[in-house]
């Protein structure tokens, strides 16, 4: 099947403290989430680069007139126009990086950063946490951190009270860091004891014994080996691929067949028009105008897939999520006043050996349309086979309890002729779905 490309396999434990990226923890969620260094820039560059490449006109340089002064802007237009697309895109990426970040949290989300300099002489050391955080940022400013799109955020919420408890930490001066150092240090020295002053000599030779015992116990760091429990998490296309291999096929029904699908065999280039198909559909649903997302602009610029290639299988996507959306089905979608795409979950299931294992999947859509809600998987197949996509769909149907409490109703979405194909529940019983759910995602965690 040709669906989207999903992220590599991420390997959590609910019981421990887990370190993730926001691209690593999408799809999942924890009660208690800590952003770090939020005030960070990252690799955000002043003066941009020196220059880029613009799919229509190739490289574009930073050109300037050697007899201004050094700060004098580029007199390139082209070069212009590509930095404030770059820049617009780059905005872009950031909010949606921060909307996954803080949308992982179920109860509580902590943040911390440090701010930097700041071009808002209104602030004052007098203002409390969440005012100085509200106008730390103007609304004019171009955000180039979370911290100043979370500023940004609150000036533009509604004036009531806000369950937000801030803590602002004044800066030190410098005499007062090294007074915090040195009073470090003498506590550290007094933990020791006082014979164990480290000099150049007994740094650079190991320490004893007694001392490395000590340092342990000051740092807490303990000298047992963390245990690492099995794998205890699966994706529904895992199970559905273990699940297939003791299946017998059934006879699947060819569907339309497109313009660009000599291209799509010649370049293996499957998946990532599913991928393509999927973003059309997003962007229709939210509003945007769709374009090439850049894990697809890769896919195609490695296999040296021509621009103009490119744009055919883009138009493509689209003509697809048109009809769609032109369907009865996308008419319902489009009205709906409840609706997600791209809806991450989390499953827990009961284990046969007592224990729960987590399935973690993304819906393509799912809506609330009168007494039920709704269900939508999107296929660029060329063969209709909806029992091949059972499994997945149950998982779906089990999970749509964090959307809505109505009765669910799944569809899969050829999208060759955009056509919902109703599935029917694996057990009519809830529980008893659960259960078999459960077997089924430990025997697909269980093979090598």
């Amino acid at each position: 099947t040709y669906e989207k490309m999903e992220s590599g396999d991420v390997s959590v434990d609910r019981e421990r403290v887990n370190f993730l990226t926001i691209h690593k923890s999408k799809g999942l969620q924890f009660p208690v989430v800590i952003l770090p260094s939020i005030g960070s820039r990252g690799n955000n560059k002043k003066n941009g680069k020196p220059y880029y490449y613009d799919e229509e006109f190739g490289p574009v340089v930073n050109s300037r007139d050697e007899t201004a002064p050094r700060n004098a802007k580029a007199i390139n237009y082209l070069y212009e126009r590509c930095k404030e697309s770059m820049e617009k895109q780059e905005l872009a990426e950031l909010k949606r990086l921060f909307y996954v970040a803080a949308t992982r949290a179920e109860h509580r989300l902590l943040f911390f950063g440090t701010h930097g300099s700041t071009t808002n002489s209104t602030l004052t050391p007098e203002m409390g946490g969440l005012d100085f955080l509200k106008n730390l940022a103007k609304s004019d400013d171009k955000p180039n951190s979370f911290l100043r799109l979370l500023s940004q955020g609150l000036q533009n919420a509604p004036e009531q009270p806000l369950p937000i408890r801030t803590n602002r930490i004044p800066p030190l001066s410098l005499s007062d860091r090294f007074s915090t150092l040195q009073n470090l240090e003498q506590k550290l020295l007094k933990y020791l004891g006082t014979g164990f002053r480290p000099s150049e000599k007994q740094i650079a030779e190991p320490p004893s014994a007694d001392v490395t015992k000590r340092l342990e116990a000051f740092y807490a760091l303990g000298s047992t080996a963390p245990v690492y429990r099995k794998k205890k998490m699966t994706s529904p296309s895992e199970m559905e691929h273990w699940f297939q291999g003791s299946r017998t096929p059934s006879p699947s029904t060819p569907l339309p067949s497109l313009a660009i699908d000599p291209l799509l065999s010649k370049s293996d280039l499957e998946s990532a028009f599913g991928t393509l198909c999927h973003h059309a559909i997003e962007a229709t649903i939210r509003g945007n105008s769709p374009d090439i997302p850049p894990s697809v602009s890769r896919i195609f610029q490695n296999a040296g897939l021509p621009v103009s290639d490119r744009h055919r299988l883009l138009q493509e996507a689209v003509d697809l999520a048109r009809a769609f959306f032109s369907s009865p089905m996308g008419e319902s979608l489009l009205r709906a006043h409840r609706r997600r795409s791209e809806f991450p979950f989390l499953l827990p299931l009961p284990a046969p050996d007592g224990s729960t294992v987590i399935v973690q999947g993304i819906m393509d859509a799912i809506f609330e349309a009168g007494d039920r809600a709704i269900i939508l998987d999107f296929k660029t197949d060329r063969s209709r086979d909806p029992g091949a996509h059972q499994i997945q769909m149950e998982c779906y149907r089990l999970a749509a309890s964090a959307f809505s409490d109505l009765p669910v109703t799944t569809y899969l979405i050829y999208l060759r002729e955009a056509t919902p194909v109703l599935l029917e529940p694996l057990n009519p019983s809830v529980q008893d779905s659960r259960v078999f759910l459960g077997n089924l995602a430990e025997s697909a965690l269980s093979q090598p």
